[in-house]
């Protein structure tokens, strides 16, 4: 497979080894601000718990708002799936270098099988419009197999 895509739920470290990691939750958290509102509700169609959060994108008065929305089989601890959906467009960068994000979302998927929950399917995508210049940027990736982590004794990590 092309090792130049890296998947959102690890790293690649300089010998090409994976390390877990969850670069989801590092998105989230580096955009994100010190507060955040979550709730969650009961679904009566797919029998789980949806949590919601509300996650401002800078730690500002009045931020723009990105929505995480994960859900966990019958209120289990462990999720099959999660959407990231950024407010559909806002600024970003430093003072002087300024972009424009658009429609940026993330977007993981998850089964379970023997071992446990196994994340089967994450896709990301967005626009980035600056200096004159607009870029799109897309990937999903599918995963068939699974190995455990070196030195994990966890079979489903």
């Amino acid at each position: 497979e092309d090792m130049d895509v890296l998947p959102m739920l690890g790293k690649m470290s300089e010998d090409e080894g994976a390390v877990p990691s969850n670069f989801v939750r590092e998105i989230v958290d580096d955009w994100g601000g010190r507060m955040h509102t979550s709730h969650t509700e009961w679904d009566d169609e797919k029998e789980g718990v949806w949590l919601r959060r509300e996650v401002p994108v800078r730690d500002k008065p009045n931020a723009p708002v990105s929505q995480v929305s994960t859900f966990f089989p019958q209120g289990g601890p462990t999720p099959t799936s999660m959407d990231v959906l950024f407010p559909k467009s806002f600024k970003a960068g430093l003072k002087f270098v300024r972009f424009r994000l658009d429609n940026a979302q993330i977007h993981l998927r998850a089964v379970e099988g023997p071992g446990g929950v196994r994340v089967s399917e994450e896709s990301a995508s967005l626009l980035i419009i600056g200096l004159g210049i607009t870029m799109g940027y897309e990937q999903t990736i599918h995963y068939r197999a699974f190995e455990p982590c070196e030195g994990s004794d966890n079979p489903a990590t």
